[in-house]
């Protein structure tokens, strides 16, 4: 009886597995595709010179989504998003990570990046679209993390050194 239920327990590992993998190699073709469907591989200059009265003063600040999860993105506000990814941003720039145009784009100030900051969201809110039936959503996304994937978007944007 044991040694049945062990096998099963193998099995049944076995197909959990497979069907991560499966989730983890979607969600990579997801990014890339997200990348070229976006055209957001270069962005032109002029595109993030880009500045407006319109945005308010602090909407690069008080996110609050680095540590969350796919789950959590898809319940935010669209503010808490602009900001956290500002703040992602902010970050790779403090770190010298970001390639010299774009680093340049960051020291200049909120207005000058925002539209990299909307790019980030946009790319985030099409990876982690959620999918209608909600079991299948949590498990495709409750592992997925923010920060981690946002890195992968910004590299796949050819954004990072």
């Amino acid at each position: 009886m044991i040694a049945a239920e062990s096998a099963s327990e193998k099995a049944l590992s076995g197909i959990i597995s497979t069907e991560m993998s499966v989730i983890k190699t979607k969600f990579k073709m997801a990014i890339s595709g997200l990348v070229l469907t976006l055209g957001m591989s270069t962005l032109a200059p002029e595109y993030l010179a880009v500045t407006s009265a319109a945005h308010a003063a602090e909407w690069h600040e008080g996110g609050t989504l680095h540590q969350a999860t796919a789950l959590e993105w898809q319940q935010a506000s669209h503010a808490n998003k602009l900001a956290t990814a500002a703040d992602i941003i902010t970050d790779a720039s403090a770190k010298e990570l970001l390639r010299p145009e774009l680093q340049k784009t960051v020291t200049a100030g909120p207005d000058s990046y925002f539209p990299l900051a909307h790019g980030l969201v946009k790319g985030l809110d099409a990876a982690f679209f959620p999918d209608p039936d909600p079991a299948a959503n949590r498990a495709m996304f409750v592992n997925q993390k923010v920060n981690e994937t946002m890195a992968q978007l910004m590299e796949a944007m050819g954004w990072l050194k």
